[in-house]
């Protein structure tokens, strides 16, 4: 039979584990309402820290009044009770705080506000029934023997480990492979677990033990972690132009070469990998990219009015705004471009170095993608989107059924939209299940792989199909009207892309599979499926 001490320690490792389990947890959770911006991020670890000191408090003046036992086992039971109504109250609260009718003037102001108040009231009280056990916790094991010394640093020693296991476990595990919803689940199971360990102490009865176990029950596991990417140098002949920044959310710099006696520039996140998020090449509009057919798709719709709205969701450094307009200009049809970039420092870098001119686009910065969507007033002619974290994951909430179905919802009647997909050949889990749950929302979809590219462009249209005839002339036209300033390739790139054009039209396409992965706001395998497809590739 177990000891008392190594009882009440257990009960202290699973509130550890469930209150770091939450916090990370919370804004996966709230992600599609508020995204993931660094606001969001210390809205839930600011109301985290206060709950845990608000619980301590509290925890220490029950301790005092000698009915640790009973006040531990209120707490996580109720701190369970809580734990598994978040993910329905969560959900609920922030489409109160998030009105359909959001103007863009108040989406910012009412992000950070909402996010404060939506995690203060779901997950404030569950976390501060976590403070709330500490002290109780060693007032526990000094009523059994131990002296406070000793009692304290093995709860605070324990419930730290416990805290580790949850900040790996939800990152690398439990978010990927159960989901936001089931790993809040989780976390209250634990708090339960934490409650039967007590009922152990308790009594020995052969019931406690049966009811114990039942409560004390969390079936989950520990994944490997995988190797962090060392950092890389340079590649060869490319120099840094500028300095390096590092921005809230990730290492930013520009790099050049010499091509062919033109410059070329990049610009790289974080570590950059042998990979660019945006480009630019001396005299030249067309990239040789995945940005070139996905310019081509806003030509695939032809709007009444004769101009079309795009609508860029991850800007970047801007790397389609010449392409777009010189596109459009050769096809006779004005353009209006929104683009939508999370990270300022990208923006203010590619207006420094890469030529983006803030005339010649309506910038928004700052913001998410989904909830730029949401704000932003009137409806498209063609959305891209080309939004991606850390430079290799398309983040969940913008990948989900319900990303794509409000994406349908904002597109004009023949509207497109098409995604920017890393994809390492025509069997990717990545591309098959972004575009299985696009064609799940809009009825159909097609896979456009980019010859000599990492990407497929997936898209999908609002129209009952599209009409590849028209727009492989549209663009062919557009081609016969670039000139000299459009690049020295401009024309054979619009024949490459035309070809291309042909042969989307032979294949079946990709049609809603029943049996298929959807991939869902509380569904986060895009994660595991990248890294799938991240390993795969450096295992080739």
């Amino acid at each position: 039979m177990l000891s008392q001490r190594t009882l009440i320690l257990s009960a202290g490792f699973a509130a550890g584990f469930s209150g770091m389990t939450l916090e990370l947890a919370a804004v996966r959770l709230l992600a599609p309402y508020f995204g993931t911006s660094a606001y969001v991020w210390t809205n839930v670890i600011a109301v985290t820290l206060l709950a845990l000191a608000v619980g301590a408090w509290i925890g220490g003046r029950v301790a005092d009044r000698g009915r640790a036992q009973r006040a531990l086992l209120a707490a996580l039971l109720l701190g369970g009770v809580l734990s598994f109504l978040a993910p329905l109250l969560g959900p609920a609260l922030a489409a109160e705080l998030l009105p359909a009718d959001l103007r863009l003037e108040e989406a910012f102001s009412l992000l950070v506000s909402g996010s404060l108040l939506a995690t203060l009231a779901v997950f404030g009280p569950p976390i501060a029934l976590v403070g709330a056990c500490s002290p109780l916790l060693v007032q526990r094991l000094v009523d059994a023997g131990s002296s406070v010394g000793r009692g304290s640093g093995g709860v605070y020693a324990i419930s730290t480990l416990g805290s580790l296991l949850g900040t790996f476990g939800t990152t690398h595990w439990f978010v990927p492979y159960l989901g936001s919803r089931s790993t809040v689940f989780l976390a209250g199971a634990s708090l339960f677990a934490a409650a039967g360990c007590l009922l152990l102490v308790r009594s020995r009865s052969g019931r406690s033990l049966a009811l114990a176990l039942v409560l004390g029950t969390v079936p989950f596991a520990v994944a490997g972690l995988a190797p962090a990417a060392a950092a890389r140098a340079l590649p060869d002949g490319w120099s840094r132009v500028g300095v390096e920044r590092e921005s809230i959310y990730q290492c930013v710099r520009i790099i050049e070469r010499n091509l062919g006696g033109k410059s070329e520039r990049w610009l790289q996140v974080n570590d950059g990998l042998d990979s660019f998020q945006s480009l630019r090449e001396e005299g030249e509009i067309f990239t040789d990219t995945y940005y070139d057919p996905l310019a081509a798709m806003t030509l695939a719709t032809r709007p009444a009015s004769g101009r079309c709205r795009v609508l860029i969701l991850g800007l970047g450094g801007g790397t389609l705004v010449p392409l777009l307009r010189a596109i459009h200009a050769g096809a006779g049809q004005a353009i209006e471009l929104v683009g939508v970039e999370i990270d300022p420092v990208v923006v203010e870098l590619a207006q420094l170095h890469l030529g983006l001119d803030p005339r010649t686009i309506d910038i928004r910065a700052d913001m998410d993608a989904r909830v730029a969507l949401r704000a932003l007033p009137g409806i498209w002619d063609a959305i891209l989107v080309d939004a991606y974290a850390g430079q290799v994951h398309i983040p969940a909430h913008l990948c989900s059924r319900e990303f794509f179905r409000e994406l349908h919802e904002r597109l004009s009647p023949g509207g497109i939209v098409a995604l920017n997909v890393g994809a390492l050949g025509p069997k990717d889990g990545v591309a098959g299940a972004i575009a299985n749950t696009l064609a799940e929302s809009f009825g159909t979809a097609w896979r456009w792989p980019v010859p000599r590219n990492r990407n497929e462009i997936v898209f999908s249209t609002r129209a009952a199909d599209v009409d590849f005839a028209a727009w492989a002339a549209a663009l062919e036209a557009a081609g016969e009207q670039l000139d000299a300033a459009s690049g020295t390739r401009a024309r054979t790139r619009v024949q490459e892309l035309v070809a291309q054009i042909g042969t989307l039209r032979c294949p079946v396409p990709h049609a809603f599979e029943p049996n298929g992965l959807i991939l869902s706001d509380d569904d986060a395998r895009i994660d595991v499926l990248q890294m799938d497809a991240l390993h795969a590739s450096a295992g080739r």
